[in-house]
């Protein structure tokens, strides 16, 4: 289910317009909230929700603070972007 972001946010990897995400399962996790991470479908660059209006921002890439499983996930959805832009990302 997309989300509309509050207000559309330029991606700080490649510079796109981006105006919603999207969760990457069927379960419903709800609208993103500070402190998630997500990937941009232009670039694959991980970015993270950050204060009031959840703003964007580049991910510090601090990889060792997410569980395994976690780590796995954000791999995937990397990989996945990759794989949709044919390696553009």
């Amino acid at each position: 289910m997309p989300y509309p972001l509050n207000q559309a946010q330029d991606c700080p990897g490649c510079g796109h317009k981006l105006t919603a995400s999207s969760e990457p399962t069927p379960l419903p996790f709800g609208a993103p909230k500070a402190g998630d991470l997500t990937v941009c479908l232009y670039c694959a660059k991980v970015l993270e929700y950050y204060g009031q209006g959840c703003r964007l921002r580049a991910w510090d890439e601090n990889w060792l603070r997410l569980r395994h499983e976690e780590q796995a996930a954000l791999r995937q959805a990397i990989a996945a972007v990759v794989s949709v832009t044919g390696g553009r990302a």
